[in-house]
């Protein structure tokens, strides 16, 4: 899943993906991605800061997404770094493609982010970084006795 503001970062990252045999889906924004990842929860529980008292049960949708290639989302009312949190707890790969600096990057690898890479990197080095991404943690065990 890309997701981006600029429509022309959006196909960028989706022909670059795909010529390297990636299927991708796009959203242009934050509230798009929420769409695409949840069903049975409607946006508005994202964005809402009163609660009812009400439990929401939020399920992942049933998708083949395994990760998302994030652009510099800045819109309200759900902007990158709050996408970043709100993901965490779903255990979901953020590879955040970012042009801004090294206090955004920390903020956002505080969120949450797996990855950070400069938004104009080489393609090589994206696509080496998204594949890193998508492998399994390593479990490292305590050596037998």
């Amino acid at each position: 899943l890309i997701a981006d503001e600029n429509p022309a970062t959006l196909e960028f990252f989706s022909q670059l993906l795909e010529d390297r045999g990636f299927t991708t889906i796009t959203a242009g924004s934050g509230e798009a991605v929420l769409q695409i990842l949840f069903e049975h929860t409607l946006v508005e529980d994202f964005c809402s800061d009163t609660h009812s008292g009400d439990v929401i049960r939020r399920t992942l949708a049933p998708s083949p997404i395994k990760a998302i290639l994030l652009g510099d989302l800045m819109r309200p009312p759900i902007d990158g770094l709050d996408l970043i949190r709100r993901l965490r707890p779903y255990n979901i790969p953020v590879v955040l493609a970012t042009s801004y600096g090294a206090d955004y990057a920390l903020l956002a690898k505080m969120a949450g982010a797996k990855v950070i890479i400069h938004k104009f990197a080489d393609p090589t080095y994206l696509i080496a970084t998204i594949e890193e991404a998508l492998q399994p943690p390593l479990i490292l065990l305590p050596p037998l006795k």
